[in-house]
């Protein structure tokens, strides 16, 4: 994936912050659940870390479960009052996004290279 392609993911990205910002005037009344404890946070990232860093089986990691594991590292930041680190992971929950884009525009391109070379028979 060349560095246009995903300048052109970002570009998307800022449109919908743009969109959604006017469709809603407000985001959220709480970041995470009030009532959700800090080892509670521990235990779920605790097991969203040994999912995804699995070594027997390669193919265990999930867009879903890296992506969760990056919002469970932002929500004890957050818990923690580490406000620049909680930034710092929310970014880190934007990369994965834009990595699943990555993902999903391969599958979108090896799928047309497919549809064209059934057109050539």
């Amino acid at each position: 994936m060349n560095y246009q392609e995903r300048k052109d993911y970002i570009t998307q990205v800022e449109s919908e912050v743009i969109r959604a910002c006017a469709k809603h005037d407000r985001v959220c009344d709480f970041f995470i659940d009030p009532r959700k404890r800090i080892v509670d946070i521990r235990d779920d990232l605790k097991k969203l870390r040994e999912s995804n860093d699995r070594k027997e089986g390669k193919l265990t990691a999930t867009f879903s479960g890296i992506i969760a594991e990056e919002l469970f590292e932002a929500y004890e930041a957050y818990v923690m009052g580490d406000l620049n680190n909680c930034i710092k992971e929310l970014a880190q929950v934007a990369a994965v996004a834009v990595r699943g884009m990555d993902f999903v525009y391969r599958q979108t391109m090896e799928f047309k290279t497919k549809e064209k070379y059934k057109e050539r028979l």
